[in-house]
């Protein structure tokens, strides 16, 4: 399902980041255009998920998943 976030949808949604400095170009980036929502459905989906995109950091994912 492809969806448009609105502001507060978005705040609302990261609200766990809303005091970093990253927060306002977070909701603007997520607010910019369509959005592809998916459900997981497995055991431990979450985990499966972040170990198949691998880290979030940009310099450790260089080193531990270069391609």
């Amino acid at each position: 399902m492809v969806i448009q976030l609105d502001e507060q949808d978005a705040a609302n949604f990261y609200a766990e980041h809303s005091s970093k400095i990253f927060f306002t170009d977070l909701i603007r980036y997520m607010t910019s255009g369509p959005v592809l929502v998916m459900i997981l459905e497995k055991e431990d989906a979450v985990a499966h998920w972040r170990n198949l995109i691998g880290p979030t950091d940009a310099g450790k994912a260089k080193i531990t998943h270069p391609h």
